[in-house]
């Protein structure tokens, strides 16, 4: 009995040995990799905490800040706020489309800034478009006032300060602005669910049309860019706008359907507008 149970002894001994040294080794850089990025998974209570807000592609959210600001952010927009609004001012990022309706609060100003745009407001409700693929940005003013300013490298240049139904036009190409009047409302109709063109040209209106459905449409001939639409549409789906716009000019399409990846997964729909003599 004692002759085979000796040896069992010493080979579970030594099993459990081995066992405590292999499990050391992995225990020493388990505690240096939690004393190295341990500050990196505890909160910062010094630091402000920001949070993104994205809108895919076809889609409209509706978004709420934390000092009971709220508003709109349209197809294919980014929203970068903190979690708490700290300091002298209440700023925000945007990369696309948003309305915003904003709390009203003299001593701490609202600030939507861009890559090429500021705008500082107290309490009010307008309108930015400022896609960074787009050469044109507007901001449209819905209620109440708001400064306008205009952000290209290392310079900043005031563009004024909006009224009701003022929209403010930067041009990037050119670095160029202009004020104009406009029906607000109209503006900022697409957080209704309304795609509004005011005698805007086929190129612009293609652009739109391609946030909105999230489709890829070409224009195949020149001539048709200069075509301008004037047209409110709510709730049609992409096949009744195309029809809409073929019966309204000599334009032809052709639907090339979805193209499937490698992954499984399908590229947007692409559709080409041709001339139709």
């Amino acid at each position: 009995e004692e002759s085979r149970t000796l040896p069992q002894k010493r080979v579970m001994t030594r099993i459990i040995n081995i066992v405590s040294k292999v499990a050391a080794v992995l225990f020493i850089p388990l505690i240096t990799f939690l004393f190295i990025y341990r500050n990196n998974f505890i909160p910062d209570a010094s630091k402000t905490a920001y949070s993104e807000l994205y809108s895919p592609l076809g889609t409209r959210t509706m978004f709420y800040l934390p000092d009971g600001s709220s508003g709109w952010l349209n197809s294919g927009s980014y929203l970068e706020f903190p979690m708490e609004f700290k300091g002298k001012s209440r700023e925000v990022v945007l990369r696309g489309e948003a309305y915003f309706d904003v709390i009203s609060n003299a001593k701490k100003p609202f600030i939507v800034s861009g890559a090429n745009i500021e705008v500082v407001a107290y309490g009010t409700s307008f309108n930015v478009l400022a896609y960074p693929e787009d050469q044109i940005i507007d901001i449209t003013l819905v209620s109440g006032s708001i400064k306008v300013s205009g952000k290209q490298d290392d310079w900043i240049q005031y563009f004024g300060t909006l009224k009701p139904d003022q929209m403010c036009s930067y041009d990037l190409s050119t670095s160029s602005y202009k004020i104009t009047t406009v029906d607000a409302n109209k503006i900022i109709s697409w957080k209704e669910g309304k795609l509004v063109f005011g005698n805007e040209s086929l190129k612009e209106v293609v652009r739109k049309i391609n946030r909105w459905y999230n489709v890829n449409i070409i224009i195949e001939d020149e001539i048709l860019e200069s075509y301008t639409y004037l047209a409110t549409f709510e709730d049609e789906t992409l096949d009744e706008v195309l029809k809409l716009l073929t019966l309204s000019a000599p334009i032809g399409y052709k639907d090339l359907g979805r193209e499937r990846r490698a992954d499984g997964t399908f590229e947007k729909r692409e559709i080409e507008l041709y001339y139709k003599p």
